[in-house]
């Protein structure tokens, strides 16, 4: 049977009320809807169709109740997922194999964690123009990446909407040790969330999630864990879309678990108003941190990504840091130079 820290794609179709009325037998299927149909007043955006194969299973950040063969998921087999769990089997009389050779002695320096060599990954910090997609003044663009001038409070909105499941994987080096934190603006279907990392130096949680803050005790997806001064740090970030109802955000630091959550995308959302375009991703930086971007890539897991205009006006509203503070922010002019 298939419990623990195992998973395998079965021969089900994926059909979102196959617990409401059964939460303990398996799924009669098969099940899932057709693309267009209608579910719940939305269009075939929210729709899960029967293309869609089912994962059921767990890995090793469910719960228990969720790591059992009843549980089912959907999945399209041609994306792979990090976190997955997976068993191996042999038989008594396979045959020996040697050793694989040693690991490379060369002390070129490469990434410690290679991109897949693919087109699915999009490179965001490439598209980047300050002068049109900076929400408050103070950024600034290299060859190595993107940061905000120290002392401020300050978005930069990625060129890029979003509107599905997607991954995303950055590049961070905390310049300076202090209180202050960063932030990913991320879209979750229709609902938006701000995953903030390194409130008061040590917090990582989903922002006003159910309306506590990240450095909040009653925070539910808060860890602690101190991020070290000059240290590269590779953030592993993906959004799936469960139903109309449920969502899940999983993140990871250099492999290591961060943040778990799936509950209703309407207990999420940001600090202050994101009043640009519907779906698009930017960064936050507090004025008592100093942090810098080497990159920020996406990979779609659904539909194809739509990129933001190239000139718009977007309105800015007051910033609160993590202390409560407001900080007042003038109206950009976000155009095409």
């Amino acid at each position: 049977d298939m419990h623990g820290n195992v998973w395998e794609f079965c021969e089900d179709v994926y059909g979102i009320d196959y617990y409401k009325n059964s939460p303990i037998d398996d799924p009669p299927g098969p099940g899932g809807i057709d693309p267009g149909d209608v579910v719940g007043g939305r269009t075939d955006l929210f729709a899960r169709t029967k293309a869609k194969l089912v994962r059921r299973g767990g890995s090793w950040r469910n719960k228990a109740e969720a790591s059992r063969s009843a549980v089912r998921y959907f999945s399209d087999p041609r994306y792979g997922y990090f976190d997955f769990g997976f068993r191996l089997a042999l038989s008594i009389d396979a045959p020996k194999f040697n050793a694989p050779p040693p690991p490379s002695t060369s002390t070129d320096k490469e990434p410690k964690h290679a991109i897949p060599p693919d087109d699915d990954w999009i490179d965001l910090l490439s598209l980047v123009d300050i002068e049109r997609d900076a929400l408050e003044p103070g950024w600034r663009k290299d060859e190595n990446g993107v940061w905000a001038a120290e002392g401020t409070d300050v978005r930069l909105a990625l060129p890029v909407e979003v509107r599905g499941g997607y991954e995303l994987l950055s590049n961070i080096v905390v310049e300076a040790r202090d209180s202050g934190a960063m932030a990913f603006n991320i879209p979750v279907g229709s609902n938006r969330a701000e995953l903030i990392l390194g409130v008061l130096g040590k917090y990582h949680a989903l922002h006003l999630l159910a309306g506590q803050a990240a450095h909040s005790s009653k925070n539910k997806s808060r860890v602690e864990r101190t991020l070290e001064t000059g240290k590269a740090y590779e953030l592993h970030l993906r959004v799936q879309l469960i139903d109309l109802d449920s969502a899940e955000i999983v993140a990871t630091l250099d492999d290591m678990p961060l943040i778990s959550w799936r509950g209703d995308p309407k207990d999420l959302s940001l600090s202050a108003p994101w009043d640009g375009p519907a779906n698009r991703l930017g960064l936050r930086v507090g004025r008592y941190k100093r942090v810098r971007w080497e990159s920020v890539q996406l990979r779609l897991l659904g539909d194809e990504p739509e990129f933001a205009p190239h000139s718009q006006k977007i309105p800015n509203s007051s910033l609160n840091d993590s202390e409560g503070k407001t900080t007042n922010s003038t109206e950009v002019e976000a155009s095409n130079r």
